[in-house]
């Protein structure tokens, strides 16, 4: 178990070097999701998830913040401007329940927030604790998308009073 844990910060050119700890860390599972941790990097790549694209996102309409704990990955988060998104969320299982994947959340919410965006939405698989996660912090189902995953959202007034929380 990680014993320190660091601020979280700004993901920034220089956090670039570690893409590849962020890449193994999707590896491990998505707020201890069991798809994600049971998926080897052929199949993360069949998903669209790979270094490049972690990199390609990061330079692009989005911001990501990171949790360190010593002195390694532990999360991150990354959220699409464009999109108007929560790209990414994952926390090592080792670290969850530090309220971390929170800090994490409201980070990319409240950036979402100041870009203008007025309504969030992210994806997460069923019967997972990410499922549990945003229903606890109050996002609303909005539906299931083609691949079986459940589509999340969060009203920018709703965001903004439980961001406050």
């Amino acid at each position: 178990m990680t014993s320190g844990i660091g601020d979280i910060r700004r993901s920034t050119q220089q956090g670039k070097n570690r893409q590849g700890s962020f890449f193994r860390l999707t590896t491990r599972g998505l707020m201890g999701d069991p798809l994600i941790a049971l998926l080897n990097e052929e199949q993360l790549r069949q998903r669209g998830i790979t270094p490049e694209s972690v990199a390609t996102v990061l330079e692009s309409s989005c911001k990501g913040w990171g949790a360190e704990g010593d002195g390694q990955v532990i999360g991150f988060s990354i959220a699409d401007s464009k999109t108007r998104s929560i790209w990414a969320l994952f926390i090592l299982p080792e670290d969850e329940g530090r309220g971390l994947g929170r800090r994490l959340l409201d980070a990319a919410v409240a950036w979402l927030w100041e870009q203008g965006v007025d309504q969030i939405w992210l994806t997460t698989d069923p019967a997972t604790r990410a499922e549990g996660f945003y229903r606890h912090l109050g996002w609303d189902v909005a539906g299931v998308m083609e691949h079986g995953e459940i589509r999340f959202e969060l009203a920018r007034s709703a965001g903004e009073d439980k961001a406050q929380a």
